[in-house]
């Protein structure tokens, strides 16, 4: 998978905002990297669960914030 990310989730407010740029970053890292690549590592069909979590339609459940803090490899404390 492409490198660490150069973001910190400390910089942010919006979870969603920070999601959108580690998304965003990770696309440009590694053009393979999508919504729907993401979903399928997290467990879940529907790639347009991430988008409806960033524009604000859904919130993200404990599990899944788990899921994707292994994926982006953010520590404990970022979580």
């Amino acid at each position: 998978m492409a490198s660490e990310s150069s973001l910190s989730i400390y910089s942010y407010i919006d979870y969603r905002k920070f999601l959108h740029d580690i998304i965003n970053e990770k696309k440009q890292q590694n053009p393979v990297f999508s919504h729907r690549m993401i979903m399928s590592k997290i467990g879940l069909a529907s790639s347009s669960y991430l988008s409806n979590v960033i524009t604000g339609k859904c919130h993200l459940t404990i599990e899944r914030v788990e899921k994707l803090s292994g994926l982006f490899k953010l520590d404990i404390a970022e979580e």
